[in-house]
């Protein structure tokens, strides 16, 4: 579990570029690469062992990010920071204590999403796994798009809507997915040389022009300067 007081930085899970901004929570799995991009960040991090929350379904999640504003977001990051604060002046009993109020408080999060399932939700789930794997292999494709997305899995657009609700529709998505998979290209390639060019069509970009403004409106910076860096 990660919380940014200030500052910004990325990390790389599954092969997954995931932003971090001033202000936000976020909870993993497994500890991923952490770096910052753009100066010095404060950050308060705990690691948690699975057998600490109760539950062995907490092994399923994969990314989970909480606006700092939002009541779930106040609530971590407040017990996060005084827990933190708070241990190094803690008597022993203190610190068990402490500790276990603040892994009652993540099991309450966390537990829910993963302890009751239904069958019709574990079907949701893998659909929506399978749809997600396919957007993931077809960046390339300069034609991917929500109508292609819902002759392919016979949807109707309300459907894909649906599935894609929360990251703001299926065509947010694949941007997305194709500005990660572009930064990590970039940022963790030897190759200088044509990599603009080459990354513009791996990810579905008629050129490297309109690739680099997709870029810079979407990182604030362009393709050729995260090469420089």
């Amino acid at each position: 579990m990660s919380f940014f007081q200030s500052g910004t930085g990325h990390a790389v899970l599954d092969n997954e570029l995931i932003l971090f901004g001033a202000n936000e929570v976020h909870c993993f799995p497994s500890v991923p690469c952490i770096e910052v991009i753009d100066g010095p960040a404060e950050q308060y991090c705990v690691w948690i062992p699975y057998v600490a929350l109760g539950t062995e379904g907490v092994r399923s999640l994969h990314h989970e990010r909480y606006e700092g504003l939002s009541p779930l977001g106040q609530l971590i990051k407040s017990t996060l920071i005084a827990t933190i604060e708070q241990m190094p002046a803690a008597s022993p009993v203190e610190e068990r204590m402490l500790a276990a109020a603040f892994m009652a408080m993540t099991r309450s999060i966390l537990a829910p999403r993963t302890e009751t399932t239904s069958e019709s939700q574990k079907l949701h789930r893998s659909r929506s796994q399978t749809i997600r794997a396919y957007i993931r292999e077809n960046l390339s494709d300069s034609e991917l798009s929500a109508e292609l997305i819902c002759a392919k899995f016979s949807a109707s657009r309300a459907t894909i809507y649906r599935e894609f609700q929360r990251e703001g529709g299926v065509a947010k998505y694949i941007a997305k997915q194709r500005m990660q998979r572009a930064w990590l290209a970039l940022s963790h390639s030897n190759a200088k040389r044509g990599l603009v060019r080459l990354v513009a069509e791996n990810n579905g970009f008629a050129d490297a022009s309109s690739f680099s403004r997709a870029f810079r409106r979407y990182f604030g910076v362009s393709p050729t300067d995260l090469l420089v860096r």
